[in-house]
């Protein structure tokens, strides 16, 4: 059994993660009653919900994708990725920044084009979206303009090959549980609704043993299972 006992910390710069009671708005403080100005927009933390590792460099060595947002309001604040690119074995450079709409609850990460780069996917219940980062071949590291789903409640996603035919697919916990198959590389069809009850949480794996992946789901009463029929997908 491997030793985890001495693990070292390298502390990036990045930011208070105080989401995860649930405290969606708690880095924001209203300012003192009857102050006005931009000297009373309250007290600004930055908050980070999502976070992912991966080799997006096309590297040996994994580099980190964190979600940032600036708390400036009590509601809908702007957000940003936060990407530290591995500058060598446990080193990062200074954090780059990409706009990501507002409130980014969620990141996952996976080779979705087929180019050995890893991409990454964030969530948005505040803007109803799935955005999409690909990855850009010329420059590893450096995202294209992200494509962006229309998937309203979405808090977070999955990532797996829902139909077989080697793309990668995207599954939104959302109000409907919007599976999002994509027919050629970058490419995404409209929103097929897989559960109309929603759900804050989806996980996808083969849970009946008949070699197709499942999706399991939790929404407010429980934990669902949402079997594979087989259909190209349909679920």
């Amino acid at each position: 059994m491997r030793n985890l006992l001495g693990l070292g910390i390298i502390a990036l710069p990045m930011l208070v993660s105080c989401g995860d009671d649930h405290c969606w708005d708690c880095g924001y403080r209203a300012p003192p009653s009857g102050c006005t100005g931009a000297a009373c927009s309250g007290v600004v933390s930055e908050l980070s919900l999502g976070l992912v590792a991966g080799n997006f460099t096309g590297t040996s060595a994994a580099s980190v994708i964190a979600t940032s947002t600036v708390l400036q309001y009590a509601n809908r604040n702007a957000g940003n990725l936060k990407v530290y690119l591995s500058s060598g074995a446990g080193t990062f450079a200074a954090p780059i920044l990409i706009s990501d709409g507002h409130d980014p609850l969620y990141l996952a990460s996976a080779d979705l084009n087929g180019d050995h780069l890893a991409d990454a996917v964030s969530a948005s219940a505040a803007d109803g979206t799935l955005s999409v980062f690909l990855n850009t071949t010329q420059t590893p590291g450096t995202f294209a303009t992200p494509i962006v789903l229309n998937s309203p409640g979405a808090s977070q996603v999955a990532i797996a090959d829902m139909n077989g035919d080697g793309l990668p697919d995207l599954v939104s916990a959302d109000f409907n549980v919007s599976l999002f198959v994509q027919t050629s590389p970058g490419v995404f069809a409209s929103p097929v609704s897989l559960y109309s009850g929603g759900a804050n949480w989806v996980a996808v794996g083969d849970l009946n043993g008949d070699g197709i992946p499942d999706i399991a789901l939790t929404d407010g009463s429980g934990v669902k299972l949402l079997l594979h029929t087989g259909a190209a997908g349909a679920a």
